[in-house]
């Protein structure tokens, strides 16, 4: 669109006109135009009306007090009429006289109402009022029976007006960010719509009718109280994309509407040739430090009677009870182990939609440990999970009398309401330095912006922690009554209809997991199992066959399996029984590995010789290598073969516990958990404190800044997957706390991770080299790496990032000047030559020292990926809807892909098509990353088909 709206030009023309009103050659040339875009600043000149020949006008205002002037109306050879005024508070009567309208947009403005006088322009073929108040409209809007599009999204509408029902020639209908609660049975009459767009309302309620929209391609009910998807959707062939997630839906079930359109189809092709039968099933995760009473907790809990946990049966990893506390409804209850070295398998169990139970020993718990009992435990949920629910529990309560008890749950609720206010008020002031620094750093608006963002959006969100504790003890059983209550209450939340069909496969797995005859079991045993049971029907076997990665990733979401598509490897091994995994990596991942380490176990002795014992225990103990033979010895008494085997290390490298290295051809896993050890005294020789040639190297470096601690296992996770950007270099050494690689002669990196009791932990990340073009590549893939894993895996960490000066740091500067991180993917404008830095002589730097240029952002967008967009901008505009727009444009933001003001200048478009043109020229002149994580943007909004488009002309 912006390449036919040549404004400036003809409001200069305009502005001639007024100071020479007879000047035919301006007249003439007034006359041809057939499109302008008036208003702002730019003010309403008089001889608009000159225009005899206008069909499309664009109208901003956007400063309050403005007023549209009538000779706007005057314009009868308008075809097009977009208005967008703040200020608006009703619809203009003098638009009646534009009697061939065909296009009419009012929006951004205070209207409450659509009168009745818009039934007199019964040309309209496309009207919006989108981002008004509307709460009411005139049934004369039913008159406008060449309507094609109609937008009421962002306005205030509680009911749905049936007068749209009336629109028979209706294909498009976005009703997005309102107050309904239903779609109607009158919905069936419009038999031509191809898109139904109602996210971010109310809708509890579907109408079965809604199946008689057979044209219907893009139906969007996200962000509703859908709990019930007809089954007569099913019906709908023309169907491309169907989005349901961000609901409370039981039918189908939220892991598969979140799996997108194919996915509920099948669902409900399956539902309705079989009976439906609600089943609840809840996965509880019980958290808390050793010792706390947890196993005995969840046994009891479990068993409904007394099952105290003797000091030898402690829990590692993780141990599960089945809980059936009546018919239809099914609790697994994870029991996780305490000590830190167990806390990072907590990702392959745990899920943010299942409840936390945080155990604690109501006896020990005072003002001192408080920190250690609970929060410590309280900051690694909300850092993956924010939303999570967490509910605390005293145990022991049978050592401790009512009146102690009852001092402790005060103190104990207590202390949780300071931590959640000193959350607050520690993100308040992130927020509030942020923004002073966003009025003295003019260069870097765009960076704090961007954190201004992270930061308000945390605020926002008020972490579910119960204040009050529920008291048990194990011994007598008090207590238990009100979790049980409280457990099966959470269990019917989570209750979902399933066909019948489905109940082979889950029938199954139980069977399975009560005979433990096998380790694992294979997905192709699994449909050979399904091809011999004779009793069903052909149809019926086929049918769960196709529907079979559905249910295997239901049972994955409520807990009964653990099972992951990803890769071929993991795709194929259904890990039924979590004691198996749990067993497997307890053997991996023990507190207490040094003491298991004797060569004279039976498990080493006929494998390794003496010597050749030491040396692997060397290597696990100081180096945290393992070999592949020594893992078949630690988990030979599970006998799951090769598969099973690679399998489960498949799992560790996917959830970065470990990564691979070879040696002389011998391959090893390196664990960083499994260190101990300080830095070896030969680090301090290879990295000096200080740059050793500061005439001929440079130093970038990152830190990484906690309000408290980093999340357990981050540091981890990042020392594992910095491999992949050095894994073929020459020299790599790591101990406890950090990481040293020698890349090359010239160029050398350093991690390391420092306790700052009095300013929060610190990592830091620097790259030191005699070639800066080098460092920059190295040194932003490691950046955005390490921003991303905070995004992805915890998106609750309380982190600032910085940027040291190069130039502080070369010089020795105890205090190097800090620059926000978010200036390395958002740089300042390409005229700014040098940045402000306090401890330099000058009181400058050099601004290719701050922040790369563009010669160092890494890899521009290939001419391919270019073509790509540009082959296939026309589906795109036609399929991505307004609400996908929304999503993918802040999904870009939060990736760092689009910068603030990019983001505004595609949201300030007038409408979707000008949105999507708008995204895809700013994508043009991006990086690579860009062209990915518009993809990925496209699949989280169910576009799939568009992502796999691009990709094959890529």
């Amino acid at each position: 669109m912006s390449n036919r709206l040549v404004n400036s030009e003809k409001l200069k023309v305009l502005e001639l006109l007024r100071n020479d009103p007879q000047s035919e050659a301006l007249l003439l040339e007034v006359a041809k135009w057939d499109m302008l875009r008036i208003g702002d600043k730019l003010g309403f000149p008089e001889y608009i009306t000159r225009c005899t020949n206008l069909k499309t006008l664009c109208v901003w205002v956007h400063d309050f007090g403005v007023s549209i002037p009538e000779t706007v109306f005057d314009l009868n050879t308008l075809q097009a009429l977009l208005i967008s005024a703040v200020d608006l508070t009703e619809i203009p009567r003098e638009i009646r006289q534009l009697a061939d309208l065909t296009t009419l947009y009012i929006q951004n403005g205070k209207i409450t109402n659509i009168s009745d006088f818009i039934g007199d322009l019964v040309n309209l073929k496309r009207l919006s009022f989108m981002k008004n108040r509307i709460n009411l409209v005139s049934i004369e809007l039913g008159k406008l029976k060449q309507l094609t599009y109609l937008s009421l999204s962002d306005n205030s509408l509680a009911d749905f007006p049936l007068c749209i029902c009336e629109l028979y020639k209706l294909k498009h209908l976005v009703l997005t960010e309102n107050k309904l609660n239903i779609i109607p049975s009158e919905i069936r009459k419009l038999t031509n719509l191809e898109g139904l767009f109602a996210s971010h309302n109310e809708i509890s309620v579907i109408s079965p009718d809604i199946g008689s929209l057979t044209k219907l391609k893009f139906l969007d009910l996200r962000y509703n109280q859908v709990e019930v998807v007809p089954f007569e959707i099913g019906y709908l062939d023309a169907l491309k994309q169907f989005w349901i997630t961000k609901n409370p839906t039981k039918q189908p079930p939220q892991n598969v509407c979140s799996q997108g359109t194919q996915a509920i189809m099948r669902y409900l092709e399956d539902l309705r040739r079989s009976a439906a039968i609600e089943t609840a099933r809840l996965k509880i995760n019980v958290l808390g430090e050793t010792c706390a009473g947890k196993s005995s907790f969840v046994r009891s809990l479990a068993a409904g009677e007394t099952r105290m946990t003797p000091m030898a049966d402690r829990t590692h990893v993780i141990d599960q009870a089945a809980w059936q506390p009546e018919k239809g409804i099914l609790i697994r209850i994870n029991d996780f182990g305490g000590h830190d070295i167990y806390k990072l398998a907590h990702s392959i169990f745990m899920d943010k939609n299942s409840p936390v139970f945080l155990v604690f020993d109501i006896n020990e718990i005072n003002e001192s440990n408080s920190n250690i009992l609970l929060g410590t435990w309280i900051n690694v949920v909300l850092s993956k999970s924010p939303k999570t629910k967490i509910i605390l529990i005293g145990t022991q309560a049978d050592r401790c009398n009512d009146t102690a008890i009852q001092v402790k749950s005060k103190e104990v609720s207590a202390y949780v309401e300071d931590l959640l206010v000193r959350r607050e008020l520690s993100l308040k002031s992130q927020l509030e330095a942020v923004r002073q620094r966003m009025e003295e750093e003019l260069p870097f608006q765009e960076a704090f912006k961007a954190k201004n963002a992270v930061i308000s959006s945390s605020l926002s969100e008020t972490p579910d922690i119960a204040r009050s504790i529920k008291v048990v003890s194990s011994n007598s059983l008090s207590g238990f009554q009100a979790i049980q209550k409280l457990a099966v209450s959470m269990a019917r939340e989570k209750a979902v209809i399933l066909p019948e069909s489905w109940f082979i496969v889950t029938d199954y797995v139980e069977r399975e997991k009560v005979r433990k005859t096998e380790p694992y079991l294979k997905k192709s045993k699994l449909i050979i199992y399904l091809d011999s049971l004779e009793n069903e029907s052909i149809e019926k076997r086929e049918a769960v066959k196709e529907v079979l990665p559905e249910i295997l990733r239901y049972l994955h979401g409520s807990g009964e399996i653990i099972w992951f598509e990803q890769s071929p490897v993991l795709s194929e091994v259904i890990f039924h029984r979590h004691e198996i995994v749990a067993g497997l990596l307890k053997a991996v991942l023990r507190h207490d590995m040094e003491d298991l380490l004797v060569h004279s176990r039976p498990e080493f002795v006929h494998q390794f010789s003496k010597f050749g014992f030491a040396l692997a225990r060397e290597d696990i103990l100081h180096r945290g290598i393992m070999t592949y033979k020594m893992l078949q010895c630690l988990w030979k008494p599970f006998n799951i073969g090769d598969i099973g085997a690679n399998a489960v290390i498949e799992l560790m490298k996917n959830f970065e516990m470990c990564y691979s290295v070879v040696v002389n051809k011998v391959e090893y896993l390196h664990i960083p958990w499994l260190l101990n050890e300080t830095a070896p005294s030969s680090i301090s020789n290879r990295w000096h404190h200080r740059i050793e040639d500061p005439d001929n190297q440079d130093q970038l470096t990152l830190e990484l800044h906690f309000v408290d601690h980093p999340p357990i296992g981050f540091y981890e996770q990042e020392a594992v997957r910095l491999n992949k950007f050095i894994e073929h270099k020459t020299t790599r050494v790591d101990w406890k706390d950090g990481v040293f690689v020698e890349m090359d002669q010239n160029t050398r990196c350093l991690l390391q991770r420092k306790a700052n009791h009095d300013n929060g932990d610190v990592i830091t990340f620097a790259l030191r080299g005699s070639h800066l073009r080098d460092l920059w590549k190295t040194f932003l893939e490691v950046h955005r790496d390490i921003r991303l894993l905070l995004i992805e895996e915890y998106p609750g960490a309380q982190c600032d990032m910085f940027s040291l000066c190069p130039h502080c740091v070369k010089e020795g500067v105890p205090d190097p000047t800090k620059f926000p991180a978010e200036v390395l993917r958002d740089p300042p404008s390409q005229d700014i030559t040098s940045i402000p830095c306090r401890h330099s002589k000058t009181g400058s730097v050099p601004v290719y020292l701050v922040y790369p240029q563009n010669v160092y952002l890494g890899r521009r967008m290939t001419m391919l990926h270019k073509k790509a967009l540009r082959s296939n901008r026309l589906q795109l505009v036609d399929d991505i809807s307004d609400p996908s727009m929304e999503d993918i444009v802040t999904h870009l933001g939060s990736h760092a892909i689009l910068t603030v003001r990019e983001q505004e200048y595609v949201r300030q478009k007038p409408i979707r098509d000008e949105k999507v043109e708008a995204l895809l020229d700013v994508l043009r002149g991006k990086s690579d990353d860009a062209f990915f994580e518009f993809c990925n943007g496209l699949d989280n909004c169910g576009l799939r088909h568009l992502t796999i488009a691009l990709k094959n002309h890529a």
